[in-house]
């Protein structure tokens, strides 16, 4: 099986789901005593997040949080789901960490698992049919699945624009072909990011101090595009636009090893058609360099450009790594 290592977060569902006539008492195989006075066997939900300390699974580098929030959707088994048909109760429905469960962990293979606990029930059909299980990042009240409206424009919050999603998810783990029925009501959800991610880390040069570097320092990206539609089954990203305008990535609370300062910004996958100057304030001073248009930006992946103040100009590298292997 092709083993999914992203940076990224993954989580576990334990659902059910109903809302079915019929025999209501479950076979009790996996419930782990999580059933209701009907006979309904309901969701239990952990998540996990990549454990190779060399890859990161979160815009900000940290693991999940309390009260961050997944948003799931349980739906009738197809192969080819077209159109996708959520079963009674099991449409995006909010999932959290919270404080209760905040230290709650599991290791498993190359992720270590959180508890989630949803705001309200899904059960599992109780004439024991399968289900496929779709889940995203983070969760939105109202949203279109078939193609949300997402925004990078503001970049404040690193957190509320990180779009990840799992795509169909039909086994109760990655490591078994096992429907989830209300037998089996687990369910291994691993995210994908979405976007793009890119970082500047800058560092002073002999000739200048740390200070003429880190005093009052800002990064801005000339020309992206800020809105898209994102297919929250499928994590695909479609009709890239709006207008036209600066990124202003945000400044990390902690700048990466060896440099000064260092920033980051979630961008919109898309095939640059343009340059787009980079302009960094530090200082006082102006400095610019331009992003290749010939480079396309990959859902999935960050970019890095190293950057080291010299008291002639910049001298610049740069770097693509994936947020997500396969």
């Amino acid at each position: 099986m092709k083993k999914l290592m992203f940076l990224a977060m993954s989580a576990i569902l334990f659902a059910a789901c109903s809302g079915e006539d019929g025999d209501s008492s479950p076979d009790g195989n996996g419930t782990n005593g999580n059933v209701d006075s009907k006979g309904r066997v309901a969701l239990q939900v952990t998540g996990g997040v990549e454990a190779t300390s060399s890859l990161s699974t979160r815009v900000n580098n940290s693991a999940w949080e309390t009260d961050d929030k997944i948003g799931v959707y349980a739906c009738t088994h197809e192969d080819t789901p077209t159109p996708y048909s959520a079963i009674d109760g099991g449409s995006n429905v909010c999932f959290s960490i919270t404080s209760e469960n905040a230290g709650e962990t599991k290791s498993e293979d190359s992720y270590t698992y959180k508890s989630f606990t949803g705001t309200t029930s899904i059960y599992l059909p109780t004439n024991g049919a399968a289900i496929d299980v779709y889940a995203y990042y983070p969760y939105t009240a109202g949203v279109t699945p078939s193609g949300h409206e997402i925004s990078v424009a503001t970049q404040t919050s690193q957190k509320e624009i990180d779009w990840m999603t799992t795509g169909k998810t039909e086994n109760a783990t990655s490591s078994s072909n096992t429907p989830i029925t209300k037998s089996h009501p687990s369910c291994e959800l691993l995210f994908k990011h979405c976007l793009c991610k890119v970082q500047f880390n800058l560092v002073h040069d002999d000739g200048l101090s740390a200070d003429e570097v880190t005093t009052n320092p800002s990064v801005s990206i000339s020309e992206l595009p800020t809105t898209a539609n994102l297919n929250l089954y499928t994590g695909a990203i479609s009709n890239q636009g709006g207008t036209d305008s600066a990124i202003i990535p945000v400044k990390m609370s902690t700048a990466e090893s060896n440099y000064d300062v260092s920033f980051e910004a979630i961008i919109l996958p898309y095939q640059t058609t343009t340059n787009h100057t980079v302009t960094l304030i530090l200082n006082s001073h102006t400095y610019t360099f331009n992003i290749d248009n010939s480079k396309p930006f990959v859902a999935g992946h960050k970019y890095t450009y190293n950057v080291t103040v010299k008291p002639t100009g910049l001298s610049v590298t740069a770097a693509i790594t994936p947020w997500t292997e396969e």
